[in-house]
């Protein structure tokens, strides 16, 4: 069974499922025993930063937060540590993360992942050393 940081082994009508990644097939990382790839944790960090723009509220709180003004966050949006930052803003509220997540089709116990991968560069920690 790969490795992933939450334990994802859960129960479907009394069966054992060994990841509720299989429930969100048109997720790219739903390829079971596949680790998340850097791009693929970019893109949707990049989709975090665009969900959280496109809320005023969060988008205040975001910039108020990071002590970053607009222009920074477009002269930033690109880099993996900045889209890190984004992912541990919605990771900060429970409430932001599971609209966030519900938004865009991602189990939200797969930001874990995400924010590993933006953090550490392989979704594979056996690839780390």
């Amino acid at each position: 069974m790969p490795w992933y940081p939450l334990n994802l082994i859960t129960f479907r009508n009394g069966k054992r499922s060994d990841s509720i990644l299989t429930d969100y097939p048109s997720y790219p990382a739903a390829r079971k025993g596949a680790p998340l790839s850097v791009s693929e944790a970019e893109t949707i960090a990049i989709k975090g930063l665009t969900f959280v723009a496109a809320n005023e509220e969060l988008m205040t709180r975001f910039l108020a937060l990071s002590g970053l003004d607009i222009a920074d966050v477009k002269q930033l949006a690109g880099e993996r540590s900045f889209l890190a930052g984004v992912i541990s803003f919605l990771a900060g509220n429970e409430k932001d993360l599971i609209a966030f997540c519900e938004d865009q089709s991602i189990p939200p116990e797969q930001m874990a992942m995400v924010d590993h991968v933006l953090n550490h560069g392989s979704g594979d920690p056996l690839n780390e050393f």
